[in-house]
């Protein structure tokens, strides 16, 4: 955050498969990287795994070329006609449902 305005990443540049198992699955996603106040070219990285049977996923992030400590805000996206969400910060997550798809089912 610069202030109180949210910068986010546009577009991951490279999408990479860590692990691509039957029991779970990470991918490493890089983003271009962006300006944040005198800090030129930060890069976001984020890895995102999910285990066979889990509901939850882990997303760790990081960033690089940061000369300063900055704030960070997380969240989730809630996509028009989701009927539930919740924050349970002492627990350290969020949970959500995206809007029922007729084809696929509820997420």
């Amino acid at each position: 955050m610069i202030d109180s305005t949210l910068v986010y990443p546009y577009c991951s540049v490279t999408q990479e498969d860590l692990d691509n198992g039957p029991l779970f699955f990470t991918v490493k996603l890089v983003y271009h990287p962006v300006t944040i106040k005198n800090n030129f070219s930060v890069v976001e990285t984020s890895i995102i795994s999910l285990n066979d049977g889990s509901q939850l996923n882990k997303v760790v992030v990081s960033f690089c070329k940061l000369k300063e400590s900055l704030p960070i805000a997380t969240g989730i996206v809630i996509h028009k006609g989701s009927n539930y969400y919740a924050m349970f910060s002492k627990k350290g997550y969020i949970t959500y449902t995206d809007p029922k798809d007729p084809d696929n089912g509820q997420i």
